[in-house]
């Protein structure tokens, strides 16, 4: 994942944005803590929800069967940083997104 080139999570992260209405940002992961400290690489991360609605949005998210999605809640969006999704788990982060997002909006708790 870290050779990944941005081209490349640029263009899934656009297809994945498509999908669930999410908002594509131009991002930083951190490479590594023993190895690497403070190193970063450009990467794109998907990016939804509101205040009022991230914690709830990355609660459902943890929750996804099969596998739970872990991302970070950072001004007041859920952040998900594809450089950290391997592209053949694509379509569990597009079907656990639109889920999340389904159930918020039809009121459910989630």
């Amino acid at each position: 994942m870290i050779s990944t080139p941005v081209e490349e999570l640029a263009r899934r992260a656009e297809s994945i944005a498509l999908a669930v209405g999410a908002e594509v940002l131009t991002t930083r992961a951190t490479v590594g803590g023993g190895s690497l400290p403070g190193e970063t690489l450009e990467s794109r991360a998907l990016a939804l929800g509101t205040a009022a609605t991230a914690e709830a949005i990355a609660g459902a998210l943890r929750q996804a069967e099969p596998t739970p999605i872990v991302g970070r809640v950072a001004d007041g969006r859920v952040v998900l940083d594809l450089r950290t999704v391997a592209p053949e788990e694509d379509a569990e982060i597009v079907a656990a997104l639109g889920t999340a997002l389904a159930a918020k909006k039809d009121g459910a708790r989630v």
